[in-house]
């Protein structure tokens, strides 16, 4: 049972710890199992482990190399280990293979946006965020908004979150005004919602994005 308190997110790392368990479990007793291996991998994705999920999803991958959820997820992995070249390879192996679940669109879209891609990171926020809500795709969206220069568009998109004072809303926020040259709001965001120690370390960065390329 998920306690009903906790925000969602929360709630899904701790069902992902036990997804996670659980798989190991069956690994244990049968290093065949490829269900429970990417299980295992995609437990490891919602914990934000890039490197055990793509040593569980590339044992998957081995014992059954067609199956199209592996191959998405194995993007997801790549995605978090920031090699979005790789990432997409996957992703395209996926919908060669049969599809590419919308559960991935998201990572997919990240891994546009790390190639400089703003307008397909966007047409993939934009489907995945029907199907699959959550706190980061949004958090994701708005800052892929905000890189395209459409800063009024990523705040109010960011505006429920910011009102629940989700915390890493407020720095995406940062962000956002920060790479379209608002970079004193920007510090001031950053002073009243990070640790002192970790807004002065970024002080300088936030007054030289708005000079970066997308």
């Amino acid at each position: 049972m998920v306690d009903p308190a906790l925000d969602p997110e929360t709630a899904a790392r701790l069902a992902a710890q036990r997804q996670l368990t659980e798989a190991l479990g069956r690994v244990a007793a049968d290093s065949s199992d490829w269900v429970a291996l990417t299980q295992a991998g995609r437990a490891a994705l919602v914990l934000g482990d890039g490197r055990a999920a793509l040593g569980f999803l590339g044992r998957a991958e081995a014992l059954n190399s067609r199956d199209p959820t592996i191959k998405a997820a194995l993007g997801a992995a790549m995605v978090l280990l920031e090699d979005p070249q790789a990432a997409m390879r996957y992703f395209d192996a996926a919908v060669s293979a049969g599809g590419l679940d919308r559960a991935y669109l998201g990572d997919r879209g990240l891994a546009f946006d790390l190639m400089g891609n703003q307008a397909r990171a966007q047409a993939d926020y934009a489907v995945a965020i029907q199907s699959h809500p959550s706190a980061e795709l949004t958090r994701r969206y708005a800052i892929s908004l905000g890189i395209s220069g459409q800063a009024d568009q990523a705040v109010q998109m960011l505006g429920p979150l910011l009102r629940a004072q989700d915390r890493a809303a407020w720095r995406s926020r940062a962000m956002i005004l920060a790479m379209n040259g608002q970079s004193v709001e920007a510090r001031q965001i950053a002073r009243a919602t990070m640790p002192t120690q970790l807004a002065q370390a970024i002080d300088p960065y936030l007054g030289l994005m708005d000079r970066l390329t997308p």
